[in-house]
């Protein structure tokens, strides 16, 4: 399967020019991956790539946080679902699509002038020089990430604005960006300005962006913490930047790049004045997908768990951040939208209804099993008000949840350790735990279990 896989991705590069304009250098090399099938999952394998050009260099093998995340997305979307990197957000659509709305969710880093911790978003990391800005806000306590999404849609056709806000609300709390700079900051334009200009014709929205921006699992890299931390231009491009123009990543990502071969304060200007900053990972505010769906008005949601704490903390007495394994990765967020308190849902989730996994032994083995439970069910709560997360209180929701919990589990992410420079990062244990839930739903055991939950959480029969 993994061979085919790769020989799909060579396929794929080499009929894409798109690709090959974009990344010419590491398309080039990408390539290779066809006969490397003994590598592993993509991540293993680009992590010995070369660096985009334009950024500054790396010398293979690389790690994986010198690969630049919209490349592996382009790759991804073209050899698995023949999306080009010039897909947009209004390209016609399959007839079960038309008319949903898709709310991809991202975190935009908005560490806020004068923090406790001093933590700023780098732009530029260059031999000693450092440029970076934090965040101006009308909001005395913005947090470090604000919850953000896209929305469109689907099939709704060309020049088509987006339905909904951006943040939570339509002047994003007042947010600018400040830029020191020797003498004095430059600030830049109110951020919902760029936004209601980018999302004017949220059709033209590149597809290949939004993947990357609310996928973006190693963006933190970004967020520099000058006591203790640094980054290096190569690692910015794990997150998605975004600005102010007519084509937002692609000018974003152009900025960067650039920054390496001009002046600080010029970057600094060029920066300020294109608005552009850093989105990542929605996992970064919310990783079940609920807090989204339900600022946008959402009573009947249906979520994939597999890590229940992300559930808990959506509820009142939850905890508001979770630290992260290395202390220069950025802590995960959490936003109570919720006012029933969590342990009476952790009650409720105990008595859902669960399927029988096989036993399998000699769990520590290389080849053995990761799948610990699949459980489902549904509870019912009132949402409480939150002004970050866009949700007003007195709502009453019903959460449809399907727990699948396994060995691999973790929360953060697992991530790169920068300080050894190894990555850290093996990503074929998920293939072998697909193939476990597969199993498990279709043993004869589970075959009135797995009804119900086909009919009650997604049929609504």
């Amino acid at each position: 399967m993994l061979e085919k896989w790769f020989y799909s991705i060579d396929a794929a590069l080499n009929r894409s020019s798109e690709i090959k304009e974009l990344f010419p250098s590491s398309a080039t090399t990408m390539r290779g991956l066809a006969s490397g099938t003994s590598a592993g999952a993509l991540l293993d394998a680009v992590a010995k790539m070369e660096s985009s050009p334009g950024v500054s260099s790396c010398q293979a093998p690389c790690t994986a946080g010198d690969v630049p995340w919209s490349l592996v997305n382009a790759v991804i979307l073209l050899s698995t679902a023949d999306l080009p990197p010039t897909a947009t957000f209004g390209d016609p659509v399959n007839s079960w699509a038309k008319s949903k709305w898709w709310l991809p969710s991202v975190s935009v880093a908005t560490p806020a002038v004068h923090n406790d911790r001093d933590v700023q978003v780098t732009v530029l990391s260059e031999n000693g020089t450092v440029v970076s800005y934090q965040v101006k806000s009308e909001m005395p306590d913005i947090p470090l990430y604000t919850p953000a999404k896209f929305s469109i849609c689907l099939g709704d056709g060309a020049h088509k604005q987006a339905p909904l806000p951006f943040c939570a609300t339509a002047d994003c709390f007042g947010n600018r960006l400040l830029y020191p700079v020797s003498g004095g900051a430059l600030l830049s334009r109110p951020l919902w300005e760029g936004y209601a200009s980018a999302f004017s014709n949220v059709s033209q929205v590149g597809l290949l962006g939004v993947a990357s921006a609310s996928s973006a699992f190693l963006g933190p890299v970004v967020l520099q913490r000058p006591e203790t931390c640094e980054t290096s231009s190569t690692r910015l491009l794990q997150s998605a930047w975004f600005t102010s123009g007519n084509d937002s990543f692609l000018e974003g990502t152009n900025n960067i790049l650039a920054s390496t071969t001009l002046p600080p304060t010029q970057v600094a200007t060029i920066f300020a004045h294109t608005s552009t900053q850093a989105i990542m990972d929605g996992a970064f505010t919310d990783s079940t997908g609920i807090l989204q769906a339900v600022a946008a008005g959402a009573a009947d949601v249906t979520s994939y768990i597999s890590d229940l704490r992300s559930l808990w903390n959506l509820f009142a007495g939850g905890n508001s951040t979770l630290n992260g394994p290395d202390p220069c990765f950025s802590n995960v967020l959490f936003f109570q939208i919720f006012s029933t308190p969590w342990h009476t849902i952790e009650a409720e989730v105990k008595s859902f209804k669960c399927l029988k996994v096989p036993s399998i032994e000699g769990r520590s083995d290389p080849a053995g099993a990761y799948l610990t439970s699949i459980c489902f069910g549904t509870v019912t709560t009132t949402t409480a008000e939150n002004t970050f997360a866009g949700v007003e209180g007195g709502r009453e929701v019903k959460l449809h949840i399907v727990i699948v919990e396994s060995t691999l589990d973790s929360l953060p992410f697992p991530v790169p350790d920068f300080t050894s420079g190894q990555a850290g990062l093996d990503w074929r244990p998920y293939g072998r735990l697909v193939t476990e839930i597969s199993t498990t739903m279709g043993l004869p055991v589970n075959r009135a279990a797995v009804q119900e939950l086909a009919k009650t959480l997604f049929l609504r029969v």
